[in-house]
């Protein structure tokens, strides 16, 4: 199996503080964080980069966390962005945001003296979205399988037809020009959905490779 590629995790909080000790925490941990420091950034970053996990605080100056959720979810390039957690040290609030449909809320005020906790969440939200993502892509091959073999189907069917007319030209002496154009327009035809039929067979693999969605290193020791 190909490695992994590394995860990408985003941090939107005004506090150059929290932004400093959740960096470093992650970091010992073994993960890069990348930081933004309000919720225009934070939008921005999102917009320009394909996270894994946004850790997302609550209440900043301007645009507030629950608005960057509602933002990042109405938009075409981060709706499916897999996993965004609320980040905050506003306990009241964890309803709030789990009914926006936030996966998870974490108090930030507790991370560095439970690290660990800390660490182990955060890898565990990781592994969903790499799951997230492996399910997207189950389906985008679905859907372009689905597509090759339409394509193949709604081609080959009249070439076969073309064939058999270029065959009749062949006895007519006044068509021998436009019979060789014919006859290597027909065979660059099937070439391309031969072609097309290899590329659909690879798909076909992967859509059922037991490798692309591989629970098992989750359940390493």
């Amino acid at each position: 199996m190909p490695a992994e590629e590394t995860p990408k995790i985003l941090l939107i909080d005004d506090s150059s503080t929290i932004r400093a000790i959740t960096k470093d925490v992650l970091r010992k941990g073994g993960h890069a964080l990348d930081l933004a420091e309000n919720g225009e950034q934070g939008l921005a970053m999102c917009a320009k980069n394909d996270y894994d996990l946004v850790l997302l605080d609550i209440k900043m100056p301007g645009i507030d966390g629950f608005e960057v959720f509602r933002r990042l979810r109405g938009r075409e390039e981060t709706r499916l962005l897999p996993e965004i957690i609320f980040y905050s040290d506003f306990e009241k609030m964890e309803v709030e945001g789990l009914k926006l449909g936030a996966c998870d809320f974490i108090n930030k005020s507790n991370v560095a003296e439970h690290s660990k906790e800390f660490v182990a969440r955060v890898e565990a939200h990781l592994k969903i979205a790499q799951l997230t993502r492996r399910c997207i892509d189950l389906e985008r091959l679905r859907i372009l399988r689905a597509t090759m073999m339409s394509v193949d189907h709604e081609v080959r069917n009249p070439l076969v037809s073309i064939g058999m007319i270029l065959e009749k030209m062949k006895t007519c002496p006044k068509c021998g020009v436009w019979f060789e154009k014919g006859k290597e327009s027909a065979q660059r035809i099937s070439k391309a959905l031969d072609r097309l039929s290899s590329a659909e067979s690879i798909t076909t693999t992967k859509f059922h490779g037991r490798e692309e969605i591989d629970t098992s290193e989750g359940k390493k020791s």
